[in-house]
């Protein structure tokens, strides 16, 4: 199954599947990541649902266990594990992402837009 993983590409500005040509929005990939003498990686390693829940809404840790502990849903939890699980949230939402340069400033190397890692600070306006 990982070998399909690593052959998909997604659009970062409206999340779309990017299917070997431009997207419809608009965007055109400039830096084929795809060539194996680049030095761009691509990384697959996405943080928790609650990680990110708790980065975005700063939420303290306990307060969070202790509503989920007494039963109460967070829907919004769903939707960040769905789009996780989906590869809509990646590092062109990352606060230490250079997209004009395709540079991580965490991992101190270039990575590919559509990776994402254990370290990843979304947006204010996430």
């Amino acid at each position: 199954m990982n070998q399909f993983i690593t052959e998909l590409k997604f659009c970062p500005e409206c999340g779309s599947l990017l299917r070997g040509k431009p997207c419809r929005c608009g965007y055109k990939p400039n830096l084929d990541v795809s060539n194996s003498n680049s030095p761009v990686r691509r990384i697959w390693n996405p943080p928790n649902p609650l990680t990110l829940y708790l980065k975005i809404y700063n939420v303290p840790y306990r307060e969070l266990k202790y509503k989920l502990n007494s039963g109460v849903y967070i829907a919004v939890l769903e939707e960040i594990n769905y789009k996780i699980d989906n590869m809509l949230i990646n590092c062109t939402d990352c606060c230490n992402y250079l997209e004009d340069e395709f540079y991580c400033t965490l991992e101190e190397f270039y990575v590919s837009a559509d990776s994402i890692c254990n370290q990843f600070d979304p947006h204010f306006n996430y």
